[in-house]
């Protein structure tokens, strides 16, 4: 698929929203990750897996306690105006291993149209995976369905990569 192929998928709206999916190998490359996130954007909210929302102030915050955690997740709203993804929400979760299972969600409209093309969208993307010190990720349509991993052609995945 060519670069403007994809650039026309990420940004169509289309009604659905878009994934990106990858894996944060240990609790130390989470909370840079975060460290990052926090330079970047500004935590609208922040919750754990049973609903509670955790007071988050980019001063002082106890990251290391907020990561710490088996068989959950904590959902994080950010906002930038400035940049190329305005309004992630990224979905962390854990089982029993050291990894962190990564889900950033956006729609098209969350999209800054002044700034986006692939290069940037792919240069903001790199910035969090480097981050988080993550091997591979999947840039997809949403689908319930969908196997970590899974790139057929009906797999819905728009950009991958394996490192």
């Amino acid at each position: 698929m060519n670069i403007r192929e994809i650039e026309k998928q990420i940004i169509e709206i289309d009604g659905s929203c878009r994934n990106i999916n990858f894996y944060v190998p240990q609790k130390n490359y989470l909370i840079n990750l975060l460290k990052f996130l926090m330079d970047q954007y500004r935590f609208l909210s922040v919750a754990k897996s049973d609903g509670n929302k955790i007071s988050i102030d980019n001063e002082d915050c106890k990251l290391d306690e907020l990561v710490s955690f088996y068989n959950e997740h904590i959902n994080l709203l950010l906002e930038n105006k400035n940049q190329v993804i305005k309004n992630p929400q990224f979905f962390i979760s854990r089982g029993e291993s050291e990894d962190y299972y990564v889900e950033i969600t956006f729609f098209p409209n969350d999209i800054n149209r002044d700034k986006f093309t692939f290069i940037i969208f792919v240069e903001w993307l790199s910035q969090i995976l480097k981050c988080g010190n993550s091997k591979e990720f999947y840039v997809r349509y949403e689908n319930s369905s969908w196997k970590y991993g899974d790139s057929s052609d009906d797999s819905g995945v728009i950009y991958s990569h394996l490192k």
